[in-house]
């Protein structure tokens, strides 16, 4: 059950305001069935996008170790490819590709779909996806769907309806650390730190977004 004040009801609620306000202004960001142009990039989402996936995903008592399995797959493949980013999101460095993803000139054609992708289904989580997905088509003209070009202005009022990925205690805000969708399912559904964001789930389903970030200071873990 999901309290109406917690942080998992309030980004439910960011989400569909964003895809309201989207077709209000006449944008899609709805995407064509079948379609995966884009679910081979390299997502980052914050700790709250996390959280309300695996929520989904234990709402309907979906294959979690499915999805675990196959971020491993893909983390070792990463690794390989591209082991001077991995090495990246394994240290607590803040890097310039995180921060301004387009001065980072990486390639990741080659890398897998996304863990979520299941051919001959799509996406698995599509009315759970993180903000990065929902931005997609609404941003930039996507050939695929061929939405109009957005403004600047525009873009911002886009932006305003996502959630902030931070959360306040005593007026202070907590920045948490993005990363990629596999890398979250990789390193914090492992043994060290699976017991830490089960408890992380329970609270942000019912919990208001300062006590969750009271918690997650008091349990701040090492990577």
């Amino acid at each position: 059950m999901v309290n109406k004040f917690s942080c998992a009801n309030k980004l439910c609620k960011a989400f569909a305001d964003f895809d309201a306000f989207t077709a209000n202004l006449g944008i899609t960001n709805i995407c064509i069935k079948g379609c995966n142009s884009c679910c081979k990039d390299y997502f980052y989402i914050c700790e709250n996008e996390f959280l309300y996936i695996l929520q989904f995903l234990h709402a309907r008592h979906m294959n979690l170790s499915k999805y675990i399995g196959s971020s491993r797959l893909y983390a070792n493949f990463f690794r390989r490819k591209h082991p001077d980013v991995f090495d990246d999101l394994e240290t607590y460095k803040q890097t310039e590709r995180e921060i301004c993803r387009e001065n980072d000139l990486t390639d990741y054609n080659d890398l897998p779909l996304c863990i979520f992708w299941e051919e001959g289904l799509g996406c698995a989580i599509y009315s759970a996806r993180p903000s990065v997905c929902r931005w997609y088509g609404t941003c930039a003209p996507c050939k695929i769907i061929g939405n109009i070009k957005v403004g600047m202005m525009a873009v911002q009022k886009l932006a305003d309806n996502i959630l902030p990925i931070y959360s306040s205690k005593n007026n202070q805000y907590i920045l948490s650390r993005s990363y990629p969708i596999f890398y979250w399912f990789y390193k914090f559904l492992s043994p060290n730190y699976k017991e830490l964001t089960r408890i992380k789930v329970k609270l942000f389903s019912y919990a208001s977004e300062e006590k969750l970030a009271e918690f997650k200071l008091a349990h701040i873990k090492p990577i």
